[in-house]
């Protein structure tokens, strides 16, 4: 399927170029290519405006390509990865994923839908839907071969609860689950309004001693002009708890959710923590160790 969303890229823009009839659309997309200034427009026209093709289209209606043309130049539709959010041993006929639905205003006043997430969210009971199952790009310890106490510090915003539900999820049900203590901070925008993923599950699992720390920034929340907070916050507020817990070499520590700027501030707060602040003149071997404990998934 042509992907008629998606935003343009330059071998795109080229291609309409060759094709167009009309002199004054073709000396736009000329400019677009020939200079540096023209560069720089092309980047706020497609990428910083969000115009898609289907608009890119519309600006230049003299470009009627064929549809063998069209199979050429069109991007595909890219399958979505989504981490799985429950344990086989829960249910072994039922996979769960946790999805928020995209939709945002662009700069050009339109409003733009997820095309996954929202084909989702409208499919009804009983579809049939694509998909695979892959390995994830992290990987939690194998609670059958534990042989010792560990510590596992999770850290995760929005849907990047995910892959951290499932594994609390397979914890429950594991008999190695006295042999685990899991610190978890969870970062969302509101406490009310649905933001606060798995609530009562999480809360559960507290009360009965599963998590040990529970800790959850809501960063919209604030009254206006106060500092927003984010999980980072939180973790810097506990840092008196968390550094005897993140220089442990066992302790493994676990980073899942928007692949922006959370990552890599959650990174420089533990390695803030752990080796204060000359953290990047601290002993290599011994950061580079740290680092290797701290394991990734954003999107």
């Amino acid at each position: 399927h042509f992907d008629i969303n998606a935003i343009p890229k330059r071998q795109f823009i080229q291609k309409l170029c060759e094709m167009c009839p009309n002199a004054l659309e073709k000396s736009r997309l000329e400019y677009f290519l020939g200079s540096e200034e023209g560069e720089s427009d092309l980047i706020q026209y497609t990428i910083r405006e969000k115009r898609s093709i289907l608009l890119v289209f519309r600006d230049f209606p003299s470009i009627r390509p064929s549809l063998s043309q069209l199979i050429q130049i069109m991007p595909r539709i890219r399958p979505r990865a989504f981490s799985i959010a429950s344990s086989n041993r829960t249910s072994s006929e039922n996979v769960e994923l946790c999805v928020s639905v995209v939709k945002y205003s662009a700069i050009l006043n339109t409003i733009r839908h997820g095309l996954c997430s929202n084909y989702l969210s409208h499919l009804y009971a009983g579809s049939i839907v694509p998909g695979w199952i892959d390995r994830g790009s992290i990987e939690f310890p194998n609670l059958e071969k534990l042989k010792e106490k560990v510590s596992l510090v999770l850290i995760c915003t929005g849907t990047g609860i995910a892959p951290m539900r499932a594994f609390l999820n397979e914890l429950e049900m594991s008999f190695a689950k006295k042999s685990v203590e899991i610190y978890m901070y969870f970062g969302c925008r509101h406490e009310k309004d649905g933001d606060f993923l798995y609530e009562n599950e999480l809360k559960k699992y507290v009360s009965r001693g599963m998590i040990k720390l529970l800790r959850v920034a809501f960063s919209r929340d604030q009254i206006e002009h106060e500092k927003k907070i984010y999980v980072q916050d939180l973790l810097e507020e506990d840092k008196d708890i968390m550094k005897p817990i993140l220089l442990d070499g066992k302790t493994q520590i676990y980073i899942t959710g928007s692949s922006g700027a959370m990552p890599r501030q959650v990174q420089n707060t533990l390695e803030f923590i752990a080796f204060g602040t000359n953290a990047s003149q601290s002993d290599e071997n011994a950061l580079h160790a740290f680092q290797k404990r701290i394991h990734t998934e954003c999107w």
